[in-house]
């Protein structure tokens, strides 16, 4: 059972449809929280404000720390408007209004995306089968199912990859074939970024990369 912590008065009221929904959850004072905490609980869900009425949304990611973990806010946007610049490490929003069936979706999206630790490590690819010396570029973040990368080749959406890179200091690479799911192109950087997901990797390898996702 996926435990989520309701951080501040505003969140607390979601208590009984979490239970009803299968979660479980524990209301927790935004004073009283300790980054220590952080680790016991698949999924926050945060008032936007604490109980003496100082904001909590936008330093939240702070308190937990390096902990991976998903941020939902549940927001008022009749009474609480804010720069979008403070939403920053806010994962997800939804509203007292949202239908309580589509709210656990979210939820349950959330706590299901694979956690992504970033890489920024040297990555080689090249289009599979193609035979051609492999391109140099970067590794960019990694997570159990996919890596985003950037190379200044280009490729397109479906084409099958055969991709090396690193991860933090381990000096061996991990090898594998993926997909292109995503592309898109960075003006300012002038490189490409690809979105890749993984079809296939040798055992040893999965492993080294799931401990280092996990490691988070």
């Amino acid at each position: 059972m996926k435990r989520v912590a309701l951080v501040g008065p505003g969140a607390a009221r979601l208590l009984p449809d979490l239970r009803a929904g299968g979660f479980d959850p524990e209301a927790i004072s935004a004073l009283d929280f300790e980054p220590d905490r952080a680790g016991k609980f698949d999924l926050f869900i945060l008032s936007p404000f604490r109980e003496d009425g100082l904001p909590l949304y936008d330093r939240f990611r702070e308190i937990i720390g390096p902990r991976r973990v998903a941020i939902v806010l549940l927001l008022d946007p009749d009474a609480e408007e804010f720069p979008e610049s403070f939403l920053a490490g806010i994962n997800d929003v939804v509203f007292p209004s949202t239908p309580p069936d589509v709210m656990l979706e979210t939820f349950r999206r959330q706590i299901s995306v694979p956690r992504r630790r970033d890489a920024s490590t040297l990555a080689r690819v090249r289009k599979a089968g193609s035979g051609s010396p492999a391109h140099l570029g970067s590794a960019v973040n990694v997570s159990r199912t996919g890596v985003l990368i950037e190379v200044q080749q280009e490729f397109s959406v479906g084409d099958e990859i055969e991709i090396e890179f690193f991860l933090a200091d381990d000096p061996e690479p991990i090898a594998a074939s993926a997909v292109v799911r995503r592309a898109a192109f960075d003006s300012e950087r002038l490189r490409r970024n690809y979105g890749l997901s993984f079809a296939k990797m040798p055992e040893p390898a999965r492993e080294r990369l799931f401990r280092f996702c996990e490691g988070a």
